[in-house]
């Protein structure tokens, strides 16, 4: 089976987790320019469970909350979810290579397989790489793609990251 880039819709209708749910989509302006999905009502097939590196936990189940934000003029998306108590569960940064708008209206993505988790004490977790290293040396991605994925990643850690107002209150306020 040869690989492929991923798409992910900011529907969530790539979610195979998810049985039923409702989904707003709100298009923003101003200050942080984008587009917004908010997945609530959930009711899920099956737990989304995280198993990366020490951690071993529910990251979705039913009830459960996701606020997805795509910036405008960035090359990432990050996907704040929130547990049926409205706290943070994680926030997963998926790095792009590109985003657009379907002719059904539907916002998505092509997902450049490097990934960021922050865990809800600041804990950062790169995922994937080696998904990466496998797109670049099957050719489904090219050497310039690969240095955007890191390139986005590091700034990522640097500079979004770190901003605790965006993290906290901004995605969080939608709730």
């Amino acid at each position: 089976m040869k690989m492929k880039m991923k798409i992910k819709y900011l529907n969530g209708e790539s979610w195979d987790w998810l049985k039923d749910y409702s989904c707003e989509i709100i298009e923003l302006d101003g200050s942080r320019n984008g587009v917004m999905s908010i997945i609530k009502n959930t009711i899920v097939h099956y737990q989304l469970m995280g198993e990366y590196e020490d951690s071993h936990k529910v990251l979705f189940d039913d009830g459960y909350t996701c606020i997805s934000f795509l910036p405008e003029h960035e090359n990432w998306c990050v996907n704040a979810v929130y547990d049926s108590k409205n706290q943070i569960v994680e926030w997963y940064f998926d790095i792009l290579k590109s985003k657009g708008k379907d002719s059904l209206g539907r916002y998505y993505y092509h997902d450049l397989y490097l990934d960021v988790v922050v865990r809800p004490n600041y804990e950062i977790v790169l995922l994937d790489e080696d998904e990466l290293k496998e797109a670049l040396k099957l050719e489904v991605i090219n050497q310039k793609d690969y240095e955007l994925a890191y390139a986005v990643s590091e700034r990522l850690i640097s500079e979004v990251i770190s901003d605790r107002a965006f993290m906290e209150d901004f995605l969080k306020e939608r709730l």
